[in-house]
């Protein structure tokens, strides 16, 4: 099982502090050049090759190939087309595992189909203005297996060759994370670190590490056979009910609680919104402020759902796994909002399925008419 720790890590030389923000700011740089070159590459007619390791632009024509020199500022030779000699001259410093990554991101991207529109590929609609392009302002620097080890409470991580290696020292962890942080430094039995990412939060002014490891899986006893069913009704105290075919049921789940919080959030954002556009264009300093107080509010309201979705997604599967139920039915389930408020059933649906995995269970999501 591959599972994913979030730490906020620090260091004490702000010399060095500022050198890594800079580290992830070259990197997110070089990725958006990276993709805007292959945005103009296809807008030039040249064909975008994904099939081997180093991604390559190959020019159609004469034309195509001035166009691609012009951009990248190099003589027009073949070689400078290949993604990982031009990502060499963007960022020279960062070590050679972390470029592979970069063209697998690339090209994933040119390639992937669009999440609402499934027959388009999203650089056709990059190109014809439906879709931005990407900006990467989250993305993190990635770490092959190797480049991050845990030494005593201490975190080891190499990815630039004039930095070198760098200690990180972590905040304060919680049971949960305590734990695993443990497991990998221990390297317990079926524990190991996979590939990690190193990020920076411009908004805090803070260090991510997203340790990527593997761990064994939970051994739960339930029956493959046996359905567990949850049901999303149009009630607020009786919003989520779960009842299995022998009768059993579990007292529904009330939706109020959030609402009210949404509803609050939604209200001090509109006045927020609504101060922000009633100041002048030169105004700089005072829309800059009710920027951050927008930014801040968004941040509260995307915490609140991500964290109401695990208790929610957290009790269905206790639940579950109390009952010896192997299935999970979801019924009715909503698609965007939540009683007129925008919310993120995706995020509700994806921990739904991951946590029953963990237990050897399967969730099906299914829509019911109900009845007039």
């Amino acid at each position: 099982m591959i599972k994913n720790l979030k730490l906020e890590c620090f260091v004490d030389d702000l010399e060095l502090h500022a050198k890594i923000r800079s580290s992830v700011r070259l990197y997110r740089a070089a990725m958006r050049a990276a993709y805007s070159f292959c945005a103009i590459a296809e807008t030039a007619g040249a064909e975008i090759d994904t099939s081997s390791d180093n991604v390559t632009v190959k020019p159609s024509d004469e034309n195509c190939r001035k166009i691609l020199s012009e951009c990248i500022g190099n003589s027009g030779k073949i070689k400078y087309y290949e993604m990982y000699t031009w990502m060499k001259e963007l960022y020279p410093s960062l070590m050679c595992n972390s470029y592979s990554k970069i063209q697998y991101t690339i090209g994933k991207m040119m390639t992937m189909k669009d999440q609402d529109i499934k027959k388009c590929q999203k650089k056709f609609l990059v190109l014809n203005g439906k879709r931005a392009f990407a900006s990467f302002n989250r993305a993190g620097i990635p770490l092959k297996a190797g480049m991050a080890k845990i030494d005593g409470h201490k975190i080891l991580c190499r990815w630039d060759k004039e930095i070198g290696e760098v200690s990180f020292s972590t905040q304060k962890l919680d049971g949960s994370t305590y734990f695993a942080f443990s497991s990998l430094r221990e390297e317990r039995d079926g524990w190991k670190i996979k590939d990690s990412y190193l990020s920076f939060d411009e908004d805090k002014n803070k260090i991510i590490l997203i340790l990527s490891y593997e761990r064994p899986d939970t051994p739960s006893k339930v029956d493959p056979d046996k359905v567990m069913y949850v049901e999303f009704t149009d009630d607020q105290e009786k919003f989520i009910t779960c009842y299995t075919d022998d009768k059993w049921s579990a007292r529904p789940f009330s939706a109020s609680g959030i609402v009210s919080y949404l509803r609050e959030c939604e209200c001090v954002y509109n006045r927020y919104m609504k101060e922000f556009r009633g100041y002048m264009r030169r105004e700089h300093k005072q829309k800059k402020h009710v920027k951050e107080k927008l930014n801040r509010y968004t941040e509260r309201r995307s915490n609140a759902e991500k964290n109401n979705n695990h208790l929610w997604s957290r009790r269905i599967v206790d639940f579950a796994r109390q009952q010896c139920a192997g299935k999970l039915v979801v019924i009715n389930i909503p698609e965007k909002t939540l009683f007129d408020l925008p919310y993120g059933w995706y995020d509700l649906k994806t921990k739904l399925d991951y946590k029953m995995k963990e237990i050897g269970g399967e969730t099906s999501f299914v829509e019911v008419m109900r009845e007039i």
